[in-house]
């Protein structure tokens, strides 16, 4: 039997973990999947034999094949490194997480089960927004809540605990009065979309925030990397809304 409850002190290491798997692995296979189907990157190996070519580097046909087949295996190998470097990055620059109680408190939920209620297995969070909000242009009324992370244990998934933790805070949030839920969602984050969409929640397109994003990475060409490669792969962000029935 699931048991959805509010965060404890003792949860801290195995909700960060969950949390910790859906950045550094989850989001970061999504970003990798993305590359490898943008043509601007795709192209790059075979740009370098044609180049070696006119240069004269190789002479034959089977030369010329070694070459890409090696330059596409380092390539698509740098691109899978550098898109865990950047779930990696992101994770590392999410110190609240750290500190689950602190941070966040109450507003922080569980999933466990009865058979091992101290084993966590699912997790939401939310803040209580103190802008305006908008969707599609029209400003919202009444108070919103931004739903910024919702993590399930790989080994559970499949199983209703992601949609079983939605609806409790969907009810928590009628039960307080709020009006709409809203939260963003990333390209790379195919599955998780297409299962919010599944759930009620309208959507809007918009422009990613590199500028955000970029704070999280140290140098200045680490930031300049992350957001070339974000631009070239055409990552979007999703703003996802759903009223509250009162």
């Amino acid at each position: 039997m699931l048991i959805i409850r509010e965060f404890e002190k003792q949860d801290q290491k195995s909700a960060y973990e969950i949390w910790k798997y859906g950045m550094a692995v989850d989001w970061s296979q999504g970003l990798f999947e993305m590359s490898i189907r943008c043509t601007e990157l795709i192209l790059l190996p075979f740009i370098l034999q044609l180049l070696l070519f006119f240069l004269g580097v190789f002479s034959t046909p089977e030369q010329g094949n070694t070459i890409l087949i090696a330059a596409c295996i380092f390539w698509f190998g740098f691109l899978k490194m550098f898109s865990k470097y950047v779930g990696h990055s992101y994770v590392a620059g999410r110190t609240d997480m750290l500190d689950i109680e602190k941070n966040h408190g109450k507003r922080f939920i569980v999933a466990t089960t009865e058979k091992q209620p101290e084993h966590v297995i699912g997790t939401i969070v939310y803040v209580e927004s103190k802008n305006e909000e908008k969707f599609k242009g029209n400003r919202l009324d009444g108070k919103t809540w931004i739903m910024f992370s919702l993590a399930v244990c790989p080994n559970h998934r499949k199983k209703g605990i992601a949609k079983a933790l939605l609806k409790h805070l969907e009810k928590l949030a009628k039960n307080e009065n709020v009006s709409q839920i809203m939260f963003d969602a990333s390209s790379p984050q195919k599955a998780a979309r297409s299962f919010y969409s599944k759930a009620g929640y309208d959507h809007e397109n918009l422009s990613f925030p590199l500028e955000r994003i970029a704070t999280l990475f140290g140098t200045s060409i680490e930031q300049f990397l992350v957001k070339k490669y974000f631009k070239i792969c055409k990552i979007e962000s999703f703003n996802f809304y759903k009223k509250i029935k009162k």
